[in-house]
C-alpha cells in the first residue's frame, strides 16, 4: 500500500532531528506492517475504520506522520526554504530545484517519479539547515 499523504518515516526522523515540531495539526501515524516491517504513515480514519488495521503494528515509541505539505510549509515558514518540481515531457522524468531565500544557491534534484523527487528534494533540504 503506498500512501503518498505522508512523507517517509526515515525523513520525519530526520525532520524532528532537525526541530519539526507538529506545530502542524496531526492526522496519522507511523505505523509497521507486520508482514514485512515496512513503516508507512496512516490517516486516522484508516487507523479507526479499517478491518485490516490488524495487518499493522503500532511502533515502540510512536510518532505522527507528516504529511508532505506539512514538510513543506515547515521549510517554506521557518527556514525560508522554496520548492519547485517540475516534469519534462520530453525526457519523461521529473526534476526540481529548492533554494534558500538568504542565499538564492539553488539546489537540483531528480527521482523516479515526483514522490521520489520530493523525497530527494527534501533531503537536500535537510543539509541547507
Amino acid at each position: 500500500m503506498k500512501n503518498s499523504l505522508f512523507i517517509p518515516y526515515d525523513l520525519a526522523l530526520i525532520a524532528i532531528e532537525k526541530g519539526y515540531n507538529f506545530d502542524y495539526y496531526g492526522i496519522g501515524w507511523y505505523y509497521k506492517r507486520r508482514s514485512n516491517n515496512e513503516i508507512h504513515g496512516l490517516d486516522t480514519f484508516y487507523i479507526d475504520t479499517n478491518q485490516n488495521i490488524q495487518q499493522w503494528e503500532a511502533l515502540d515509541n510512536p510518532i505522527e506522520a507528516i504529511l508532505y505539505q506539512q514538510i513543506l510549509d515547515w521549510f517554506r515558514d521557518k527556514h525560508k526554504i522554496h520548492f519547485e518540481i517540475s516534469f519534462e515531457r520530453g525526457l519523461k522524468t521529473y526534476y526540481g530545484n529548492i533554494f534558500k531565500e538568504s542565499n538564492h544557491n539553488r539546489v537540483d534534484f531528480v527521482g523516479k517519479d515526483y514522490y521520489d523527487t520530493l523525497n530527494n528534494g527534501i533531503k537536500e533540504a535537510f543539509k541547507l539547515i
